[in-house]
């Protein structure tokens, strides 16, 4: 089912829980080359629920960019609902212990 908003039309809603969502949206955080706002963007569209969406490790957007350091995408996340108390499956890790874990200080302060 899709959803137009604007000139933008939208593969899912607020409430997806699609894992291949989750999938794509983890691996395009560990890309260096992207900067922060093509990224934000790409998260966006792909995805009206970004800020929740779980991969197959239960791990976040923001588990992710508290992992690899981008700590703008981070804040943009908190700004828009991401839970900063989500345990992931794969270890039980919020992203403050993944930010502090990985050397993330920035971060981590941001959480």
């Amino acid at each position: 089912m899709s959803t137009t908003i604007g000139n933008h039309e939208y593969e899912c809603t607020k409430k997806c829980r699609l894992p291949s969502h989750g999938n794509a949206i983890t691996a395009a955080l560990t890309k260096r080359a992207i900067s922060d706002e093509l990224l934000a963007a790409y998260v966006a569209k792909l995805c009206r629920n970004f800020a929740e969406i779980l991969d197959d490790q239960g791990r976040s957007a923001l588990h992710l960019a508290a992992s690899v350091g981008r700590y703008a995408i981070a804040e943009w996340l908190i700004n828009h609902g991401a839970s900063i108390t989500l345990k992931d499956r794969e270890s039980g890790h919020t992203a403050l212990h993944r930010a502090m874990y990985y050397g993330c200080v920035g971060v981590a302060v941001v959480l």
